[in-house]
C-alpha cells in the first residue's frame, strides 16, 4: 500500500477528507529480488498453492436401449498466472527510478546531422539519478504495484452433457457448460480525484456553478488573476469563484457538471496569464501549494490589501493521494467473471446425401469491467470503473454475451446421376454432366449483443464523463424500453436502431447553471418525439446513472450464406471442381457494432452530435460475420 504515499498505509485512508499527510511515509522505489538488497522480495508475492485438480466421468446409461444414452461431466481448476511480463514492463518498470530516456537532438537549422559530433554528446547525463527519492510535486509520471496480497487468478469449469442416440444416422445433445473466472486480475488509479467524497470541495463546485461565490476559493486564488478582463482575487469585489467560471481551463467542465476532470485540472494548475505560481522543473499544482502555505501569515505569500489565508487548508494530499505521481496504478484482484450456458445440438449423419448439425446456446456472460473479455491482452486498457471505490456495482453484462444463438451447417448431394434418383440409367458424357453435385448452407442467428448508453461529452478532444469518474450512463426519467425496440430504420447506408422516435434537447440541469457559464453547457437529454417526454438524462454530478451499464441489446442479427458445386471427373484420379459462394445471399444487412460500441459510441451517446441511434454502416466488408452487401465468388480447382 505504499502507493498511497503521504496519504498512509491503508485503505481506511483512502478518499477520506482530512486525513493530514505523513511526509515520513512517502513511495520511495527500492530493488528488490536477486542481486539486489532485498533478494528475498518480490514485485509480487509468490503463490505455491496453485493446485489444479480436474476430474470427469462418463456413464452409459443401461435403460432406454443400450449404448443409446450416454452421460458425461467434469470439473476443473486452471490457474492463468502468465501474462505479468506486459504489465512489469509497460507499468511497473515504467516508474519514475527504473527508466530513463536520454534524447539528443541534432541541427535544426536544416544542416546534415555529421556523426562525428555524437562523441562530445555521448555519454547524455540522465535527468535524474535512478531510484532516488520522488519530489512531492506532483510531476507527470505515473507509478504502478502489486497488491503485497495478489494471488494467482484461476478459472473454475464445469460440464455436464446428455447425448441421446435418436436413430442410426441422428444424434441429439444437451450440455451445460460453465466457468467462473476468480480473482481475475486487474487495477485500479489511487490517486482518483478526491471531489465526491471531499464535501466542501463538492459543494463549492455547486455553489459555483449555480452562480454563488465560495469563500474556498477566494481562500485558493487570493491574490491571482489568471482570467482576462478580471481583477486579482480580493474575497469581496474580485471573486474566486468568477475566475473558476470564466477561465478557459475551467468553465468547460463546471458548466457541465463534470468533477472529476475539473479537480484533476485543480489539482495540478499552475497558473495562467499574469496569475501563473512558478515552481521547480516539472513541477504542478503550485496554485494549490502557494495556497496551502497561507496568504499574509508567517511563511505564506504577502499580498497587500488582501484578507489572510491561514496555512494548511489545502494540503498535499488535498485532491490526490500520492502527490507524487499523476497516476497510483494498483494491480489487484479486483475481477470476476461468471457465465453460464445451456446447449442443445443435433447431428444427422450422411442420411440419403443429406448432413447437418445445428446448435442452440443460451447462454449469460457477467463480468467487471475490462476483465474476463481482455484476459488476452493483459489488461492494458485502463478499466473504467463508475467509481473505482464501488467497482462492484460494475459488475454486469459482458460486452461479448448474447442470449440466444443459433449456428447451422449442413451439406446435400443432390440425387443426379448414374444409381440416383434421377438421371439414374445415364452414361457417358450426360452421366458426367449430372453427377457431382453438391450444394451446403451455413444459417446463424443470434440476438443482440449488450451496449451501454453513455453520457460522457467532448471536453475539447479530451472524451469526460458526467455524473461520477468514468463510463457514465444516464439517468432514466421516461419510459425507454432496453430490449424489443424493433426494427432498424435504414436510408441508405446509415440507419437508426430506434427510427425517428428519440429526439435531443438541452438537459435540464443546463438551466441551473450561471447565467454567463450555460453558453458552455453542452450537455444533452433524450426526449420522445411523439410526447416531448424527456426519457433520458445526465445523471447530476456525484450520482450514478439509473440506466446501468450494458443494459441495451442490440438487434438481432441473421445470415444465410450458400454454396453450389460439381465436380467432374475427367480421369481415373483427376477431378475438376467448380464451385459457387454466395455470402449473405437474402442481403440482409449486418450493422457494423464496432461503429457504435465504441467507447463513447456516438449514436449511442446522449452528448454527442448525430442523431441518438444512429448506425454509419450497414456493415464491413473486410469483417468476417459482417458482411455489407451480398457476395458472390467463384473458384474452378483441379484434383490429381
Amino acid at each position: 500500500m505504499a502507493l498511497l504515499g503521504v496519504s498512509g498505509r491503508s485503505f481506511d485512508q483512502w478518499l477520506q477528507p482530512g486525513i493530514p499527510p505523513d511526509f515520513n511515509q512517502v513511495t520511495q522505489i527500492e530493488f528488490v529480488g536477486p542481486k539486489t538488497s532485498q533478494p528475498d522480495q518480490s514485485i509480487y508475492p509468490n503463490d505455491w498453492n496453485n493446485i489444479g485438480p480436474a476430474v470427469g466421468f462418463a456413464w452409459a446409461l443401461p435403460w432406454f436401449g443400450e449404448g443409446k444414452t450416454n452421460i458425461r461431466g467434469g470439473y476443473q481448476i486452471s490457474y492463468i498466472g502468465g501474462g505479468h511480463a506486459g504489465n512489469l514492463s509497460n507499468f511497473i518498470f515504467n516508474t519514475p527510478g527504473f527508466v530513463n530516456n536520454a534524447q539528443t537532438q541534432g541541427p535544426i537549422d536544416g544542416t546534415p546531422f555529421d556523426t562525428r559530433s555524437l562523441p562530445g554528446q555521448i555519454p547524455i547525463a540522465p535527468s535524474s539519478l535512478p531510484m532516488q527519492p520522488i519530489p512531492i510535486q506532483k510531476q507527470n509520471f505515473n507509478a504502478a504495484a502489486f497488491d503485497p496480497n495478489y494471488r494467482t487468478p484461476y478459472i473454475q469449469n464445469y460440464t455436464l452433457s446428455i447425448t441421446r442416440e435418436v436413430t442410426r444416422n441422428l444424434t441429439l445433445d444437451v450440455r451445460y457448460i460453465g466457468t467462473r473466472g476468480i480473482a481475475l486480475t486487474g487495477f485500479y488509479d489511487l490517486n482518483a480525484p478526491n471531489v465526491f467524497y471531499n464535501q466542501p470541495l463538492f459543494d463549492a463546485f455547486e455553489r459555483t456553478r449555480r452562480g454563488e461565490d465560495v469563500e474556498l476559493f477566494d481562500q485558493m486564488f487570493m491574490g491571482l488573476n489568471f482570467v482576462t478582463g478580471l481583477q486579482p482575487v480580493n474575497g469581496t469585489t474580485s471573486r474566486g469563484s468568477a475566475q473558476l467560471r470564466q477561465s478557459t481551463t475551467f468553465r468547460d467542465a463546471l458548466a457541465n457538471g463534470d468533477y472529476f476532470t475539473l479537480a484533476n485540472s485543480l489539482n495540478v494548475f499552475n497558473g495562467t496569464g499574469t496569475g501563473v505560481v512558478t515552481g521547480a522543473s516539472g513541477e504542478r499544482g503550485t496554485v494549490l501549494r502557494r495556497a496551502n502555505k497561507g496568504i499574509n501569515v508567517a511563511g505564506g505569500a504577502t499580498v497587500a490589501g488582501v484578507p489572510a489565508v491561514p496555512a494548511g487548508l489545502f494540503p498535499e494530499n488535498y485532491i490526490s493521494a500520492n502527490p507524487q505521481f499523476a497516476q497510483s496504478n494498483y494491480w489487484t484482484n479486483s475481477g470476476k467473471s461468471n457465465y453460464h450456458s445451456m446447449q442443445v445440438q443435433g447431428t444427422l449423419r450422411p442420411s440419403h446425401g443429406l448432413n447437418v448439425q445445428g446448435t442452440y446456446v443460451w447462454s449469460r456472460s457477467l463480468e467487471t469491467p475490462l476483465v474476463g473479455s481482455n484476459l488476452a491482452n493483459g489488461l492494458s486498457t485502463t478499466p473504467a470503473f463508475t467509481n473505482p471505490a464501488e467497482r462492484e456495482k460494475d459488475y454486469g453484462l459482458s460486452p461479448n454475451h448474447v442470449t440466444h444463438d443459433f449456428r447451422g451447417f449442413g451439406t446435400y448431394e443432390l440425387p443426379l446421376g448414374p444409381g440416383k434418383l434421377l438421371f439414374r440409367d445415364s452414361s457417358g458424357a450426360l452421366a458426367r454432366i449430372a453427377e457431382g453435385w453438391q450444394t451446403s448452407f451455413i444459417v446463424n442467428l443470434s440476438t443482440g449483443q449488450p451496449v451501454s448508453i453513455a453520457s460522457t461529452y467532448l471536453n475539447g478532444t479530451t472524451v469526460s464523463p458526467t455524473g461520477l469518474y468514468a463510463a457514465s450512463v444516464p439517468d432514466v426519467v421516461g419510459p425507454f424500453p432496453v430490449k424489443g425496440f424493433g426494427k432498424v430504420d435504414w436510408n441508405g447506408d446509415f440507419g437508426n436502431f430506434f427510427g425517428n422516435r428519440y429526439g435531443k434537447t438541452a438537459d435540464p440541469q443546463c438551466a441551473g447553471v450561471e447565467t454567463t457559464l450555460r453558453q458552455f453547457c453542452t450537455l444533452q437529454a433524450v426526449t420522445d418525439t411523439t410526447t416531448g417526454q424527456i426519457v433520458l438524462q445526465n445523471p447530476l454530478p456525484g450520482k450514478r446513472g439509473t440506466l446501468g451499464r450494458q443494459t441495451l441489446e442490440m438487434p438481432a442479427t441473421w445470415g444465410f450464406d450458400a454454396a453450389l458445386s460439381k465436380t467432374i471427373r475427367v480421369a481415373e484420379a483427376k477431378t475438376v471442381q467448380v464451385r459457387v459462394d454466395a455470402t449473405n445471399v437474402f442481403n440482409h444487412p449486418q450493422p457494423n457494432l464496432a461503429l457504435v460500441t465504441n467507447a463513447p459510441p456516438a449514436g449511442l451517446n446522449i452528448n454527442s452530435t448525430v442523431p441518438f441511434g444512429f448506425i454509419q454502416d450497414k456493415g464491413n466488408p473486410n469483417l468476417m460475420g459482417s458482411e455489407k452487401y451480398r457476395q458472390f465468388k467463384a473458384t474452378v480447382r483441379f484434383n490429381f
